[in-house]
């Protein structure tokens, strides 16, 4: 596959599987990931892999955020996803 068929055949999920990514799989991608380019080689990121229990609780906790607070983005947008993907992106 040549780069012109790659961004071509991109896409950009709006729904995910409940299904758990074995851990190998995981650090396969963080072993990958650590050869992206940064911005003057600034690599500003912090990684953090969480799963099971503490997963749901942070996404819990993130839900209870938004619903008492609203939105808070550290970018704008014009409008909300559809009202379609809300269930999607929720897990509902």
């Amino acid at each position: 596959m040549n780069f012109s068929e790659f961004i071509r055949n991109r896409h950009s999920p709006r729904a995910f599987l409940p299904d758990e990514i074995p851990a190998e799989d995981i650090k396969e991608i963080l072993l990958d990931a650590q050869s992206a380019p940064s911005n003057s080689n600034t690599q500003p990121w912090n990684v953090h892999v969480i799963g099971g229990q503490k997963l749901k609780d942070l996404s819990a906790a993130l839900i209870e955020e938004f619903d008492t607070n609203g939105l808070n983005p550290d970018f704008t947008v014009d409008e909300l996803a559809p009202e379609s993907w809300t269930g999607l992106i929720l897990g509902g």
